[in-house]
């Protein structure tokens, strides 16, 4: 059987977990200058996400 991936569970392997939400996933569009960061993270950090 195939392990499935549940979001916010488990191991974080990363500095910062940034979640798929409505509020930081953006469908369709490309991000531009005005668009506001959904997460700053220090340089050489490591970021998961579901």
């Amino acid at each position: 059987m195939a392990n499935v991936l549940q979001p916010g569970t488990g191991p974080i392997d990363g500095d910062a977990y940034l979640p798929s939400t409505p509020d930081t996933v953006s469908w369709g569009l490309l991000p531009t200058a005005a668009d506001r960061p959904v997460l700053t993270v220090d340089s050489g950090s490591t970021v998961c996400g579901a």
